[in-house]
């Protein structure tokens, strides 16, 4: 998985995403994948996968995935330019070959 998420990150594809919700629902979304690490909002520092969804139920969102939560990734040919993207000041754990600016 780790391939797919270096190869989507470094030559900026969207993948499609299918993963277990926290309610165990399984949905599939849109997403552009920019980080691997903890995150601050979860106290237990875990690596997650860092997803900003394009198209939720209701908005774009980000999401934050356990590896088990994750049941595919696949990466489409459609492009993003991150600058697009940028909301926030990266923490960056990922070793990308880009960056917001």
């Amino acid at each position: 998985m780790n391939k797919i998420f270096m190869k989507s990150i470094n030559d900026k594809l969207i993948v499609n995403l299918t993963f277990k919700t926290v309610k165990g629902n399984v949905v599939t979304r849109r997403c552009i994948l920019y980080n691997l690490g903890p995150h601050k909002r979860f106290k237990d520092k875990s690596q997650r996968y860092h997803f900003l969804v394009l198209k939720g139920p209701l908005y774009s969102h980000p999401v934050f995935l356990l590896p088990k939560q994750i049941l595919k990734i696949k990466i489409t040919d459609v492009h993003f330019n991150p600058v697009s993207y940028k909301a926030w000041k990266p923490n960056w754990f990922a070793n990308t070959l880009w960056s917001f600016k």
